[in-house]
């Protein structure tokens, strides 16, 4: 992994390679009007000359200002070389500590900050596209106590099984965070309500079916099951209501008996849902 220094420190050695890269190039600039100038010169003297020596001696200057330019100008494109390196490598820098800030170090999927950033962007596209934009709000069930049970290093492996069962399932236009504790948030572009539904519903049968195992004994810890909650975009509307109404339908999903999916058209669990 690249190594991580300060966006400060990034900047100023950014700076510094932008110096060197004009000071270069104004060398170069001077030193091809000095050439320019040389060969006006010579158009001048060749007129005057009178000998075929005279004429060998201006040849052999011109060849060695020729040769000095040409030197400037690999010089140059060295430089240049040299510079876009380093301006990548000093991005990349830059890279790291963003991303790391953007997403949860357990999982690897998007943060919470990450998340809204994004939701920013998919409602902006929808209204601009006059297309849908649904959301579902996931929680494991009874999150808490299988921790208290097994013990959080078994929760993280928990957690991240879930992580890999949500992006296996998912389309690359979508994204999956992980919004808090157990809790899970995912961006379905160009999604409608009961499409966004059918998926979480899938989602939830895959996690159910799966049954932990203590990674050091082999023991086998019971299966974990999830409830879900799916809202679609209304236009024009704030995205924190939007979001809301999401979390309001994981609210009755949990109310209703965990292990289901409810869509927020009337707050009741989807014909499919399962107990």
């Amino acid at each position: 992994m690249p190594e991580t220094v300060p966006a400060q420190l990034v900047a100023d050695r950014m700076e510094a390679e932008l110096a060197k890269v004009l000071a270069a190039a104004e060398t170069t600039a001077n030193a091809a009007c000095s050439y320019g100038s040389s060969l006006e010169e010579a158009s001048d003297v060749v007129e005057c000359m009178r000998t075929g020596k005279d004429l060998r001696l201006l040849i052999l200057a011109i060849l060695r200002e020729t040769r000095a330019i040409a030197k400037q100008s690999r010089d140059l494109g060295e430089q240049l070389r040299q510079s876009l390196q380093e301006v990548c490598r000093l991005r990349q820098q830059l890279e790291v500590p963003r991303l790391e800030v953007m997403t949860d170090a357990l999982t690897g999927l998007a943060n919470r900050k990450m998340f809204d950033h994004i939701l920013g962007e998919a409602a902006r596209e929808a209204i601009a596209s006059e297309t849908p934009l649904s959301v579902f709000m996931l929680d494991i069930d009874h999150f808490k106590t299988f921790n208290a049970a097994h013990g959080n290093t078994t929760g993280d492996q928990v957690l991240k099984l879930l992580a890999v069962t949500l992006k296996q399932s998912l389309k690359g236009q979508d994204t999956v965070a992980r919004y808090g504790g157990g809790e899970f948030a995912i961006i379905l572009p160009r999604t409608r309500l009961k499409d966004a539904a059918a998926l979480a519903e899938g989602i939830r049968q895959r996690v159910a079916s799966k049954c932990v195992v203590h990674l050091r004994t082999g023991d086998q810890l019971g299966r974990v099951s999830v409830s879900i909650g799916v809202a679609q975009f209304n236009f024009g509307e704030p995205l924190h209501k939007f979001l809301a109404r999401a979390d309001h339908a994981l609210h009755f999903a949990k109310r209703f008996g965990r292990n289901r999916v409810v869509g927020d058209s009337g707050s009741l669990p989807l014909p499919d849902a399962h107990a």
